[in-house]
């Protein structure tokens, strides 16, 4: 009766990709802090063991943890996080895990995020890891200009 959906979902996917493991699958789950995040649960089997399986995931909250939490137990398992204006409950823990000082991400402006993790180094033609947060911006300003010119 009090089943999430997500969780109902998350489980029977696993289910399916465990007895058909050909093909890949790219999940994209939001507010993640709203599904069960205890150990054992779908979504913790999903991160844990579905990489054998051929299931990527990105998950997107408005929470973040860095700490022995439930989510922050569930942001371990994910390499790459991308910050966007991050709340301010966890503007501290957004700052340690990315060494950008808290009033620098009170200041992010629209699609400006913070990239932590792996990312693709052209220089090294691999995946290298970020020891510090690199700035982005996944936004593309409105054209104020004629069109005509």
């Amino acid at each position: 009766m009090d089943c999430n959906a997500l969780d109902m979902i998350s489980d029977h996917l696993y289910s399916y990709k465990d007895a058909h493991r050909c093909g890949n699958v790219t999940l994209i789950l939001d507010e993640i802090q709203t599904m069960n995040l205890n150990v054992g649960a779908p979504i913790d089997i999903l991160l844990s063991k579905g990489r054998k399986l051929n299931i990527s995931a990105f998950l997107a909250s408005q929470r973040y943890s860095n700490g022995k939490d439930k989510l922050g137990r569930v942001f371990d398992y994910c390499d790459t996080k991308f910050f966007f204006s991050p709340m301010e409950s966890c503007i501290a823990a957004v700052s340690e895990k990315t060494h950008i000082p808290v009033d620098r991400l009170r200041c992010f402006e629209q699609g400006e995020c913070a990239i932590m993790g792996s990312i693709y180094s052209k220089y090294n033609k691999k995946n290298i890891q970020l020891s510090s947060a690199e700035m982005g911006e996944t936004y593309r300003p409105t054209y104020v200009g004629s069109y005509d010119e």
